[in-house]
């Protein structure tokens, strides 16, 4: 049993100390957000994203969440909200994609279909979040 209990704790620590690899295929070089808030409760958001990829890939995936969970405390209840707020004017500026649009938000896929890219890539996308003039008389939007 003593010698079991023993394999096992060296097994561990090895394991334990062993170095992780992680993939560096797609580094992340600098991403840089502009955003604009407006009076009405719009942010228009451009993102710049500078890539570099160390193996070929099409492109790459962004989702952009417009749905949000927040939790509150009121009056000694804890109550957890949902929120959306709606994205539109979504744009991919400088290389061909797509964007798909779902309840919880937006997919870009960023690049062609069948083109592999290789090394030092800009990728640049736009949208605007609507955060208050959800068109109901001032009140904010609960999904639930």
């Amino acid at each position: 049993m003593k010698k079991k209990i023993v394999l096992m704790s060296l097994i561990w620590l090895f394991l334990w100390i062993s170095p992780l690899h992680a993939n560096q295929d797609i580094i992340v070089n600098n991403h840089h957000i502009d955003i604009l808030v407006k009076e009405n409760g719009q942010y228009d958001f451009k993102h710049t994203l500078n890539v570099t990829f160390s193996s070929p890939y099409y492109g790459l995936f962004v989702n952009i969440p417009q749905a949000y969970q927040m939790r509150w405390e009121l009056g000694g209840n804890t109550e957890v909200r949902e929120y959306l707020f709606p994205l539109t004017n979504i744009q991919i500026l400088n290389t061909p994609g797509l964007i798909e649009r779902y309840r919880q938000g937006v997919t870009l896929k960023l690049g062609e279909e069948g083109i592999y890219v290789n090394g030092p890539q800009t990728y640049v996308y736009s949208y605007t979040m609507n955060t208050r003039d959800l068109r109901l008389d001032g009140r904010q939007r609960f999904l639930s």
